[in-house]
């Protein structure tokens, strides 16, 4: 039972997400609709390094 368990968990993991139907098609990140934000926005510093490259300053 367990095996069955896990390979199922694994099978499920191999289907990608449904797009939901009310999202419009883009080209790129500026056709993002945002439509809810909560919280505050962060203000990054100018010189602020994205995440991918931060990882390399820690090795």
């Amino acid at each position: 039972m367990d095996q069955a368990a896990e390979d199922m968990q694994n099978l499920l993991y191999t289907i990608p997400n449904v797009p939901y139907d009310e999202v419009p098609e883009g080209v790129g990140a500026e056709d993002n609709v945002v439509e809810k934000m909560g919280g505050m926005e962060t203000e990054l510093p100018k010189d602020a390094l994205p995440h991918w490259e931060l990882t390399k300053n820690m090795i």
